[in-house]
């Protein structure tokens, strides 16, 4: 419960310190900055909404018994002015609260039939409590709500955080423009990220029976730094070549463009919409800029060994046209 109330109030901040950072663009007088800000942040919500939608959709039909009780319109509605997220949030909340006050109340039941056995025998009889079958499938509906949430900030991360970085990072280093806002907005992001990035991993392992769960410690903080230290230099180096030259932009577009044909080439089924699968598999375009992604759950050394020879040269195509353009 603790790691779903800390990823809501991350949500809330990056995009909260967000909004307030176009705000104060605006009422400065730079229109392209407080657009651009905005953009972000509507691309990566919009997105995020589409498939938070779809999903609660999914999930009804599997599940006749609505106990989220939102119908239809209900959750047009709340997708439609973008809290999907954080309905998905409180529900979990809710729910995580209810099966944990379950949970103690088993454990209290079951010391109390301790104790009474204890007066009534010279021997002590300890009673251990059980999952019920009730209880095992609410806890795998718990697991897979995590999950599911888990997966919607990842996008939004590189949908809208690491984006939102970049545009920081740029207009500091090329217009010398600074202020306290820009980099608690910055430093949001780069905790969202963070976060994102290892709850995700969390989350999946979790759900994942076949996989031993992620333990807390020095496992997680080995992935954190991977994840960190090869995020940060792709920023870092994005934003130079931006500097350099606006159309880099463009060799940025032909990157994601590999990136999602390569999804399309793995035929993706991850969604069961084919609309969706397809903004799907745009997404992972995106994601596949900044960092490796398995798609499909197989062995990984074949992909990670086709993404490094065939994305990242491109990058070192763009080291060398600064090079000759410096000459």
């Amino acid at each position: 419960m603790l790691c779903t109330f800390l990823g809501l109030l991350f949500y809330l901040l990056d995009i909260g310190s967000d909004f307030l950072l176009s705000v104060q663009y605006f009422r400065s007088g730079h229109v392209t900055w407080a657009v651009l800000t905005l953009v972000f942040v509507l691309v990566g919500s919009v997105c995020i909404q589409i498939f938070s939608y779809e999903w609660f959709e999914d999930d009804k039909e599997i599940d006749e018994k609505d106990d989220k009780g939102l119908s239809t319109c209900h959750l047009i509605g709340i997708h439609a002015l973008q809290i999907g997220i954080c309905t998905r949030y409180l529900h979990l909340l809710k729910k995580s609260f209810k099966a944990q006050k379950k949970q103690s109340e088993l454990v209290d039941h079951a010391t109390d039939l301790s104790f009474k056995a204890q007066k009534k025998q010279s021997e002590p009889i300890s009673y251990s409590p059980v999952l019920s079958i009730e209880a095992q499938k609410e806890q795998s509906e718990l697991i897979g709500l995590a999950t599911d949430l888990s997966m919607l900030r990842m996008f939004e991360t590189f949908l809208e955080s690491i984006p939102q970085l970049i545009l920081q990072t740029y207009i500091i280093l090329e217009h010398n423009h600074r202020s306290n806002l820009q980099y608690i907005s910055m430093a949001v992001s780069f905790l969202t990220i963070a976060w994102a990035t290892v709850d995700y991993r969390r989350c999946l392992r979790q759900s994942l029976t076949y996989l031993n769960k992620m333990p807390i410690g020095m496992p997680t903080a080995v992935y954190l730094s991977y994840k960190i230290f090869t995020i940060t230099p792709r920023i870092l180096s994005l934003t130079l070549f931006i500097m350099l030259s606006t159309f880099s932009t463009v060799a940025m577009a032909c990157i994601w463009l590999l990136g999602t044909i390569y999804a399309f080439l793995e035929e993706t089924s991850f969604c069961t919409s084919r609309a969706l699968e397809h903004l799907y598999r745009a997404v992972v375009g995106v994601i596949l800029i900044f960092t490796f992604f398995n798609i499909k759950g197989e062995n990984t050394k074949v992909h990670m060994t086709l993404k490094c020879s065939g994305v990242d040269p491109c990058r070192h195509l763009g080291s060398d046209h600064r090079q000759t353009v410096a000459k």
